[in-house]
């Protein structure tokens, strides 16, 4: 009897461990992927607006100073500039040139969101004066498109501003002849704007009828009264300094520029008339 029961037993046992060894091979048998679908990766970053280089206090901000870049969504700020995946390219770039030709009110590092409060738009209270260097003054000349550069000179870039002006002078014989000269009036000073415009984009360039200069209080005296003497025109200077930084003022007579009216005058330089008395 005993020995029945136990021979049951063992059939018994057997049976299950073989039905469980016969389910395992089943679900073996089973991709272990089949029948589920992969959740999507969240979508947590956007677009932030943020400085390509360091930006110092008083930087005209141009379209190569910006740059997007991925940002997390958890450490958003309401005072960044920022733009969802979805927005058209279109109207990306109106958000780029809107902040273009800004002017950094505070220092921006490398990499740091442009943030509100940090940058000064044109038309904004102060626009002007954050650009300026301590010191400084901003003045404004007519000139036209030939005395302008005929577009080529934007804001930003460092002038050298010419005065043409006709002179009585008198001769070795003491007769009065009308003369022309040209002098660099005042060398190396940096176009804050063209017209309305502040920021420089090469693909629209602007022809002026007003340029606006960063000037000493002495230059500004200067430029007020050289617009009264003659002509004022502006003269692109190098951005490599070490060419240019030599120069200082020089001037130049028609008789110096002209050989036809410089072979009539080789014996004697001329003299400026002022108030009946030459010099």
């Amino acid at each position: 009897m005993k020995a029945r029961f136990a021979i049951l037993l063992l059939i018994n046992i057997l049976a299950v461990v073989g039905v469980v060894v016969f389910l395992g091979m089943g679900r073996s048998d089973q991709p272990p992927s089949q029948g589920v679908t992969a959740a999507a990766p969240a979508n947590d970053s956007v677009d932030v607006l943020v400085a390509a280089a360091n930006l110092p206090p008083g930087t005209l901000i141009q379209p190569t100073d910006i740059v997007w870049q991925k940002w997390p969504k958890e450490n958003l700020s309401d005072t960044f500039t920022n733009k969802p995946h979805d927005m058209p390219p279109e109207q990306a770039a109106a958000l780029l040139d809107s902040v273009s030709g800004s002017v950094v009110r505070l220092g921006i590092a490398k990499g740091a969101p442009i943030v509100t409060g940090a940058v000064i738009k044109p038309g904004e209270k102060g626009f002007l004066a954050a650009i300026l260097a301590p010191g400084m003054r901003a003045i404004s000349i007519n000139i036209s498109a030939s005395s302008g550069g005929a577009g080529l000179i934007m804001p930003g870039d460092r002038v050298d501003v010419l005065l043409s002006q006709g002179l009585k002078v008198a001769d070795a014989s003491g007769a009065e002849k009308e003369r022309r000269a040209t002098e660099t009036f005042i060398p190396d000073l940096r176009l804050i704007a063209l017209d309305q415009k502040v920021s420089s984009d090469p693909a629209d360039p602007v022809v002026g009828r007003t340029a606006t200069l960063e000037v000493t209080p002495r230059q500004a005296e200067m430029l007020i009264l050289g617009e009264d003497m003659g002509k004022l025109s502006l003269s692109l200077r190098s951005v490599q300094k070490a060419d240019t930084d030599t120069l200082g003022r020089t001037v130049i007579w028609d008789y110096g520029a002209s050989m036809a009216i410089g072979s009539q005058n080789r014996t004697a330089a001329p003299a400026i008339v002022r108030g009946g008395e030459s010099k």
